[in-house]
């Protein structure tokens, strides 16, 4: 008995995948890259490609699958003299450009999503760490303002007395002013550290805007292909905009002939008076 369900187990995974299991296989990448892509997940750029790669071997297997049954549905249709020759081949032919459209119109789908998944998830990394760097460089900066102020409150209490000399004084006033000039300082630097975290630009927050910046200095090829497919989007949507506006144009032409038409039968038929 074992080594008959063995035997089925083998004969099992020997099996070629028929063309519906292929697709579900395909379409359980699609699910695991669309869960990467989420920001709980916090997925790695490194885990992103991998999965990428393997939504591309697996929809190519698809397409290659997708030929091949179409092929054999002509041999067998010519085979069996089923229709004519030239409907055969021209069933083969849509059948093959159609997934050739499809592989095209896929691929172009899954570089776009690799490269935004690619660069959010690089993104992401800049922002977080210039969060964790605002963070550190403002308790660093609130610690040199406590030990500053430490020090303007004991040059304060080192004052020199009503009868010490004029250069005495003159002394401790200058250094009481460099003192609190470094404290005003000190402070400036926070305030303007604390604006960055918490500030907000034209269309995102300060750091983000930050970060952006140098994960873009950093990353010059990422960042060229990110403003190359925005680029196409938008040209894209403007064509698609285009279109409709001709397709409404042309609608309203046709609306208004078929009222002239209609306009023109009606005074035909008019009885005279």
């Amino acid at each position: 008995r074992e080594a008959r369900a063995r035997k089925t187990l083998e004969d099992e995974r020997a099996r070629p995948m028929t063309l519906q299991e292929r697709q579900e296989y395909a379409k359980g990448f699609d699910d695991l890259a669309e869960l990467l892509a989420r920001p709980e997940r916090q997925a790695s750029a490194e885990e992103i490609q991998k999965i990428a790669d393997l939504q591309r071997s697996a929809k190519a297997a698809v397409v290659e699958q997708v030929y091949e049954e179409a092929l054999v549905n002509y041999v067998e249709a010519t085979h069996n003299n089923v229709g004519r020759s030239e409907d055969r081949l021209e069933n083969l032919i849509n059948t093959v450009a159609a997934a050739e459209a499809v592989q095209v119109e896929q691929q172009a789908m899954l570089d776009r999503a690799t490269l935004e998944q690619t660069y959010e998830a690089t993104l992401k990394t800049y922002v977080e760490a210039a969060g964790n760097q605002v963070a550190h460089i403002e308790s660093r900066l609130r610690n040199l303002i406590a030990q500053q102020e430490a020090r303007v409150e004991q040059t304060q209490n080192a004052a020199p007395g009503k009868f010490s000399l004029p250069s005495t004084k003159r002394a401790w006033r200058e250094k009481a002013a460099r003192e609190q000039a470094k404290l005003q300082t000190l402070n400036n630097c926070l305030e303007a550290v604390s604006e960055i975290r918490e500030g907000t630009g034209l269309r995102t927050p300060r750091i983000n805007e930050l970060a952006t910046r140098r994960m873009r200095a950093q990353n010059p090829e990422l960042a060229s292909s990110w403003d190359a497919m925005r680029a196409a989007q938008e040209e894209e949507r403007k064509q698609q905009a285009l279109q409709w506006a001709d397709r409404r144009l042309e609608d309203r032409k046709r609306q208004e002939q078929e009222q002239g038409r209609s306009l023109g039968r009606s005074r035909t038929l008019r009885p005279p008076r």
